[in-house]
C-alpha cells in the first residue's frame, strides 16, 4: 500500500500499485492507466463518517483480494491519514497504534481537526457495532446490505431513492427487539453493484427477489421507504411467496385534482460545482422537503446523504425510461388479504395533495391495512422521529411472529 498527495499517482503505479483512490472533494480523478475509485472527502468538515468507512472498507476490500493500493489526497497529509488509520481500524488496530504505523511510515501524516474527531468517534461506533455486513451475487449482480440479528421474523428492508441502507441507520436497533432485520443496498445504490443494461422494471424485480432469497428463507415482512416502499408492495404482487407482511414507510402518490397538487422544488446540482456547493444543495432539500424540523439536518445527516447520492448509479432518470406498468393505488389495491402497516409522517410533502388525502385513498383501496401517522415529522419520518416510528411498528411486526394482526395495529391513528 501506497499513501502520497495528488502528483504521486505515477509513481505509485510505477512501484507496482494496481488500483488507487483518490480523496478528494475539490475535483475529479485524472485518467491512469489503472482503475480510481473516488471518495469525496474535505478536510475541515465533520460529520463525515459514512464516506470515510466507505473508502476504508474499499481499501481493505481491495488489499484482501490481492490488490496493491495507492491512497491519495490532494497534499496526502490529512485525508489520506485518516482513510489509512481507519483501514487499519478495520483490520483489528487499536486507534492509537493505527495512527502510529501510518506516521512510521509517513511522518507529516496528521489527520485535520473534524477528520480527528470522527475517526474517535468512529472508534467507538465501530467498538460497539453488531451489523453484520453480507453480500450475495445475482446472476453478476452483487447485493450488499447489513444484518443486525434479532428475535422474530426476517424483516428486509430497502431504502429511498439517492439512498442506501444507512436510510434506516437511526432504527436498526431498536427494529432488532422484535424482528431478525436485513437492511440492503438495492442493486445500482450503495456498496451493491449496477444492474446491467438498461432498466427493466420487471428484471429488476426478479433479482431483488433472488437476492433477498439467497441469504435469508422465505417468507420475510418486507419493509421499504418512499422508492422502496413501491418496491415492495410491487415486489409482494409479482412474487406473493416471498412476502409474509408490508411495511410501507412514506409511500409516495398522488390523489384527486391535479391543481390541488404542488410542486416539490428541490434544488440539483450545478456543474462546475464543488463538494462544498453540492452540500448546500442537499442541505437545503432536506431541511425544505425531507423533514419537518430543520434543526435535526446536522452535518453528518448531510455528509450521509452527499455520499449516499454519490454512489447512486440507478438515478430517477434511468428508472422513468421503464415506467411501473401499474399504478401505484391499482398495486395497493393487489394486497388485499396481505397483512401490511403504512406509515406516513403527517407533513410529507411529496404525496399530493397531503400525506392525509394520500392515506385515505390508500385506505378506501386497501380498507384492511393498518395506517400509522407520525406527528411532527415529514417524509423522513423514520429518520426525524426514531422512536415514535419505532413504536408504531413494532406492534405490528411482533404480530408476525405471534400470529395474527394485534389490535393496536388495526385501523388508522396517529403517533
Amino acid at each position: 500500500m501506497y499513501l502520497g498527495d495528488s502528483g504521486d499517482g505515477p509513481a505509485m503505479m510505477a512501484g507496482g500499485a494496481t488500483r488507487l483512490v483518490d480523496l478528494r472533494g475539490e475535483t475529479t480523478p485524472p485518467r491512469y492507466r489503472v482503475p480510481v475509485d473516488h471518495f469525496p472527502l474535505a478536510d475541515l468538515r465533520g460529520g463525515q463518517h459514512e464516506m470515510l468507512l466507505a473508502a476504508a472498507r474499499r481499501v481493505k476490500e481491495l488489499a484482501e483480494g490481492g490488490e496493491t493500493v495507492g491512497i491519495y489526497c490532494q497534499a496526502g497529509v490529512s485525508r489520506t491519514a485518516a482513510v489509512a488509520v481507519l483501514y487499519l481500524m478495520l483490520a483489528g488496530l487499536s486507534r492509537a497504534d493505527a495512527m502510529r504505523m501510518v506516521r512510521e511510515r509517513r511522518p507529516q501524516a496528521h489527520p485535520a481537526e473534524a477528520l480527528d474527531r470522527t475517526l474517535d468517534e468512529l472508534a467507538v461506533e465501530l467498538s460497539e457495532d453488531r451489523l453484520q455486513p453480507f453480500t450475495v451475487d445475482v446472476d453478476g449482480v452483487r447485493v450488499a446490505g447489513v444484518r443486525r440479528r434479532g428475535p422474530g421474523a426476517p424483516l428486509v428492508l430497502l431504502h429511498g431513492a439517492y439512498g442506501d441502507w444507512t436510510h434506516w441507520r437511526r432504527n436498526l436497533e431498536q427494529l432488532a427487539t422484535a424482528a431478525d432485520v436485513y437492511a440492503l443496498d438495492l442493486p445500482g445504490f450503495g456498496e451493491s453493484g449496477d444492474v446491467p443494461g438498461a432498466y427493466s422494471h420487471t428484471a429488476y424485480l426478479e433479482i431483488l427477489g433472488r437476492a433477498i432469497r439467497a441469504f435469508v428463507d422465505p417468507p420475510v415482512i418486507l419493509g421499504g421507504y418512499s422508492l422502496g416502499a413501491g418496491l415492495a408492495a410491487r415486489l409482494a404482487v409479482s412474487d406473493p411467496d416471498l412476502v409474509r407482511a408490508l411495511l410501507l414507510v412514506s409511500l409516495v402518490g398522488r390523489t384527486g385534482d391535479p391543481a390541488a397538487h404542488h410542486p416539490v422544488d428541490e434544488r440539483h446540482f450545478t456543474h462546475p460545482s464543488d463538494l462544498e456547493d453540492r452540500l448546500s444543495v442537499l442541505a437545503h432539500n432536506l431541511r425544505h422537503w425531507h423533514v419537518a424540523d430543520p434543526a435535526i439536518v446536522d452535518e453528518r445527516l448531510v455528509a450521509m446523504t452527499y455520499k449516499s447520492v454519490f454512489f447512486t448509479r440507478l438515478t430517477p432518470r434511468r428508472l422513468r425510461t421503464a415506467p411501473h406498468p401499474m399504478p401505484t393505488l391499482q398495486v395497493v389495491e393487489r394486497l388485499s388479504g396481505l397483512p401490511t402497516l403504512m406509515v406516513w409522517g403527517e407533513g410529507d410533502a411529496f404525496c399530493q395533495p397531503s400525506a392525509a388525502e394520500w392515506a385515505a385513498a390508500c385506505a378506501r383501496v386497501l380498507p384492511g391495512a393498518a395506517q400509522r401517522v407520525i406527528r411532527g415529522a415529514a417524509h423522513f419520518c423514520q429518520w426525524e422521529r426514531p422512536d415514535a416510528f419505532v413504536a408504531a411498528v413494532r406492534p405490528f411486526l411482533a404480530s408476525q411472529t405471534t400470529g395474527g394482526l394485534a389490535a393496536e395495529g388495526e385501523g388508522s391513528c396517529g403517533v
